[in-house]
């Protein structure tokens, strides 16, 4: 659960700021937002936004789905020739649920190289059950030089350090659907879902991907 939901001396839930800035006041008052133990191999980033109609309007209550590979370039998918080699301690996908301001949260880590396309991280946002984008996200310094359809879909990674001295990166982005709002922001621009879209139902699955919980 994210310190963005729970009680505590400060109240983030009602700061308007971004998610970097937002993870720092976490650690300041004691809380983080994924305070469990990372098992994943790889850079950690802790990474969200808000979800907005056209208006600029919050969508409470949608589902934002992501899948990726892991450190190594490998998915958790038949199809994938070389998931028997996957990282184990890592989920590979993974759900958040907006809330009534319209934000969402996950902590994975920076996807691996995945030739010849940059690295990039899977999305498919859900309204009352119903598939409003499907979508990816990429990462300026790695697709800066890929330009045409990831140019509006690139988020910048901010270097962080933990109390104890772990450094990770954090993120922010925004995702603005098309429910109903006539309103004039430019809707978040669709991609395909890939070959690769995990044969599990991601609703079962929390939004921490760099922790498996040991069975």
């Amino acid at each position: 659960m994210s310190c963005l939901h729970k009680p505590g001396p400060l109240n983030l839930k009602k700061l308007l700021l971004p998610l970097f800035l937002l993870s720092a006041l976490c650690f300041v008052s004691g809380q983080e937002l994924f305070p469990g133990e990372v098992t994943a191999k790889g850079d950690v980033i802790v990474f969200g936004g808000r979800v907005l109609d056209t208006s600029g309007q919050p969508v409470t209550g949608a589902s934002v789905e992501i899948w990726q590979t892991d450190d190594q370039g490998v998915y958790d998918h038949p199809g994938d020739a070389n998931t028997s080699r996957r990282d184990r301690g890592f989920q590979f996908f993974g759900t958040s649920f907006t809330d009534s301001s319209g934000y969402y949260s996950f902590r994975t880590i920076l996807p691996g190289q995945y030739e010849p396309r940059p690295r990039h991280i899977h999305v498919k946002v859900r309204q009352s059950g119903r598939e409003v984008l499907t979508t990816q996200i990429y990462f300026v310094k790695d697709a800066r030089g890929f330009g045409g359809s990831t140019r509006n879909l690139m988020m910048e990674l901010q270097e962080k350090t933990r109390p104890d001295g772990t450094v990770f990166f954090t993120g922010e982005f925004d995702f603005v659907v098309n429910s109903g709002g006539r309103g004039e922001l430019r809707l978040t621009e669709s991609q395909g879902e890939g070959p690769y879209y995990p044969m599990a139902d991601l609703s079962l699955y929390d939004s921490d991907l760099a922790r498996v919980d040991s069975e």
